[in-house]
This record gives structure tokens, C-alpha cells and sequence, in this order.
């Protein structure tokens, strides 16, 4: 099949245009891999005589080739160093074609590229995903800013670049400010013992202040609601200390 993709030799009838660039296909390949195209296909939208299909709102006509391509060979072609916003662009468009298993298999290739990419292929990600309002590229977000606290070359040291896109990308800013918090959170986490008579006794974790009031729920036959106050729980049941 995926010598059939853009093939003349291969009996294509039909023609998928972008951007002044066409692509061979073949109908019965599209309309299995996509719903929209699908649709578009067999609704009467497409006229018998042209059997082109031209699609006006895309710019990026290599995206939309990729894209073809996926419904060949559920793959496509980019280089090994390719930079995370191909693949968020790969995301967007399957989104808004239906492609079958695109989104997935984008959303992968974004994670592998994220993890090593330079900090100007992080901010072209970081403004692509979040210019988008696709919700499978909105799923992107997490995966971005799971990078960004991991990575000092970001947080760690002052960063020109990487401060302009929290000037620039308010809602970015917002992400990582709630998941370095909740980041924080996790490392505040302490081990506590139920105070029931319970046996086994329950374990649980949580980050519980002095000054806060905590409620753990049993899990025991019961299933008693037990409420102290932040010095009680770290002076009777805290583990470990």
C-alpha cells in the first residue's frame, strides 16, 4: 500500500490539493481511514468530473501530506530530529479530519520529540499547542509542562527566550504555575496510619500542615471519618518520624 501513495502507476482517482501542491490518492484508502474525507467523498460534496478535492484552509501543505500518508501507512515522514510542533501539527489535523489513530500516534512521536528539544523548538511547540483549540491538542498541554519542570535548563537558570513565552502565552503561564504547586504538593507528602482499631491498620499519604484540619476517611468495615488537626495528625500518626 505504500507504494500506492502518490502514485500515478497505481490507478489514483483522486486528488487531494493544498497549497497549490497535489497528492494521488485513492478513494476506498481515504474514506476507510477517515471520516471526514469519508464524508466528503460519498455525500455528493465531491463532484465525479473533478474527483479533487482542494483544501483551502490549510497552509501547511507538508502536514497535509504527512497526513495522506498516515492513511497509507499508518505512519509518516519527518526527520529523526524533527521538532515537537510537526507532530502537534499532526495532531491538530487529525483532529479536524477524523483521521483514524493519528492523534494517538502523533500525540507518541510529540512526547519523544518534547523530551529533547532545543528551548526555540520548545517555544515554537509551546506557541503552536497553545494557539490551537483543538481538545486533542489541548491534551498536549500536560505533556509540555510535565517537560518544562523536569528540565532546569528551563526553571533552573535565567532564560530570556523562556520568560518572553510566559509574557506572551498567559495560559501557559497558568498550567505551570498550578503544576509546579501540585508538584510541590507531592514532594510535602508524609505517611500517616489510620487512628482506627482497624486490622491491618489503613496507610495513607497525604501533605497535611500544622495549621490545616484533615479528614481521613477508613476504609474498615466501618468506614469511620476520622478529623484532627494538623499537629495531631503529625504527633500521633505520622510513620517514620
Amino acid at each position: 500500500m505504500r507504494r500506492s501513495f502518490d502514485s500515478p502507476a497505481h490507478g489514483p482517482d483522486i486528488t487531494i490539493k493544498c497549497n497549490g501542491k497535489a497528492t494521488l490518492c485513492h478513494k476506498h484508502i481515504l474514506c476507510r481511514r477517515s471520516d471526514w474525507f469519508s464524508k466528503a467523498i460519498t455525500s455528493g460534496f465531491l463532484e465525479s468530473s473533478s474527483s479533487v478535492i482542494e483544501l483551502k484552509e490549510e497552509c501547511d501543505e507538508l502536514a497535509v501530506r504527512r497526513m495522506l500518508e498516515f492513511c497509507y501507512t499508518l505512519d509518516y515522514s519527518v526527520s529523526e530530529e524533527s521538532a515537537p510542533s510537526v507532530h502537534a501539527r499532526m495532531v491538530a489535523l487529525a483532529d479536524k479530519y477524523f483521521i483514524h489513530g493519528l492523534v494517538e500516534f502523533a500525540t507518541d512521536r510529540f512526547k519523544m520529540a518534547i523530551r529533547s528539544a532545543s528551548c526555540a523548538d520548545l517555544a515554537a511547540a509551546v506557541e503552536e499547542v497553545y494557539a490551537e483549540q483543538s481538545i486533542a491538542v489541548h491534551g498536549l498541554h500536560s505533556i509540555i509542562i510535565d517537560n518544562v519542570i523536569a528540565n532546569e535548563a528551563y526553571l533552573g537558570v535565567p532564560n530570556a527566550d523562556f520568560d518572553r513565552l510566559l509574557y506572551d502565552i498567559p495560559q501557559f503561564a497558568v498550567d505551570l504555575s498550578r503544576a509546579q504547586y501540585a508538584h510541590y504538593k507531592r514532594g510535602m507528602r508524609k505517611t500517616y496510619v489510620c487512628p482506627g482499631s482497624c486490622d491491618p491498620k489503613d496507610i495513607f499519604q497525604a501533605a497535611i500542615q500544622d495549621g490545616d484540619t484533615y479528614t481521613f476517611q477508613c476504609t474498615g468495615p466501618r468506614g469511620y471519618a476520622w478529623t484532627y488537626p494538623g499537629k495531631i495528625w503529625h504527633r500521633d500518626f505520622l510513620l517514620g518520624e
